[in-house]
This record gives C-alpha cells, sequence and structure tokens, in this order.
C-alpha cells in the first residue's frame, strides 16, 4: 500500500537498504506473514531493529522467531481493542513484538 512504500522509502533513506532488505525479508519470508507488508507492521519491525541492534545479527534465528508470531493476527487484535489510534498502531506493536521476542533472544535467568 502507499503507506508502506512511503515508510519504506523513509527507511530506506534513513538507515540505508541493507536494513529495509532485513527488515524486508523478516515479514515476508516469516511463516504466515507474507500479507504483513504494511505500514503499522513496518513500522514496528524497523523501530525493534533499531532499538534490540544485536537481535537482527542472529541470522537466521532472527526470521524464525517471527515464524511463532502472526502479525497480521496481531495487529487485528489490537484494532479490535479500539485502544489505539491508527497513527499510533505501529509504536504499540513494536512495545509488544519486543516484550514477545525479550522472551526468545533474552530468556530469564534460571532460579536458584
Amino acid at each position: 500500500d502507499e503507506g508502506a512504500r512511503v515508510k519504506l522509502q523513509r527507511f530506506l533513506d534513513r538507515h540505508g537498504a541493507p536494513h529495509v532488505t532485513l527488515l524486508i525479508r523478516t515479514i515476508i519470508e516469516s511463516e504466515g506473514n507474507a500479507n504483513a507488508l504494511i505500514e503499522p507492521v513496518i513500522s514496528a519491525v524497523s523501530k525493534l531493529m533499531v532499538f534490540e541492534r544485536e537481535w537482527p545479527n542472529r541470522g537466521l534465528a532472527w526470521i524464525e522467531a517471527f515464524d511463532k508470531i502472526p502479525l497480521m493476527a496481531l495487529l487485528q487484535t489490537m484494532r479490535d481493542l479500539d485502544l489505539f489510534q491508527p497513527t499510533s498502531l505501529g509504536h504499540y506493536l513494536f512495545m509488544v513484538l519486543r516484550n514477545r521476542l525479550a522472551k526468545v533472544f533474552e530468556p530469564a535467568a534460571p532460579a536458584k
């Protein structure tokens, strides 16, 4: 969509081609998320890549972590809650993704 195209161009100018390439691959190559290349998801995943720089550097484990996250279903649940402005969905989706992926990339230490 147009919003996705504009956002990708902005990220290309700001972060460069490698960032945008990994961003697109993360979304479309993760299981069940090929249709999630839309503005709120693009914004959330890009922000996650910027704030948690070491996570995307884990290669295939990064994309595999998204295999367990149905991005469009999660976004629809957020929309259905009617708590978020459409312009803020990407930000709050980023927070949800960050919490979910922290469980994968920063598991809690075992209790002693």
